[in-house]
């Protein structure tokens, strides 16, 4: 088994569990403020959720860009995992530790698809997911009620603004296939 995978593995069988750090937060929002909990375990399930479909990309994708992007969100979002917890000072017991039953199945479902159409499909969820995680943030940022978290949710919006903008940038290039012989 693939170390990768094995971490996957390690996520998903972790205790029970919210799709993208992104999909975490694609559910409707409603406009009211967010308690410091809900936020925190909101943005720890959709870090937990990139992390693993990242993953999932190095161990399929052949697209060599889509594989770039993938290991920045790795790298981003363990980091930003981590001052995630940081930031929720005693709360951070309570953070979850694996995916929930919806990213779950999103994670399946990706496993089932490959090429062009697996690529596609992982950069529209990147897509899609950091814009709810930008609102998401934003939102905290600005009326939150946790001094720490407010903070973190204000240094996260620059870092998931440019994530976005490197998802929508990315383009998915159909596989190269050897042409005849000469």
């Amino acid at each position: 088994m693939k170390i990768r995978t094995a971490i996957v593995a390690a996520l998903i069988a972790g205790a029970g569990l919210s799709v993208l750090p992104a999909m975490a937060q694609t559910a409707p929002a409603t406009r009211a403020s967010l308690s410091a909990e809900e936020y925190a375990r909101r943005q720890a399930q959709g870090e937990l959720f990139e992390i693993a479909i990242s993953q999932l990309v190095l161990d399929k994708s052949e697209d060599q860009g889509v594989r770039a992007f993938a290991e920045q969100m790795v790298t981003a979002h363990s980091a930003s995992l981590e001052k995630l917890r940081t930031a929720s000072g005693t709360m951070a017991a309570l953070l979850p530790t694996a995916l929930d039953s919806t990213q779950q199945t999103a994670l399946f479902r990706l496993e089932n698809i490959s090429g062009m159409k697996f690529n596609m499909e992982y950069m529209q969820m990147q897509a899609d997911g950091h814009k709810a995680a930008l609102d998401l943030n934003r939102r905290y940022a600005s009326g939150g009620t946790d001094p720490a978290l407010r903070q973190y949710a204000s240094d996260s919006v620059p870092m998931i603004q440019d994530h976005l903008n490197m998802a929508q940038k990315v383009r998915v290039a159909p596989p190269i296939t050897p042409g005849p012989k000469l």
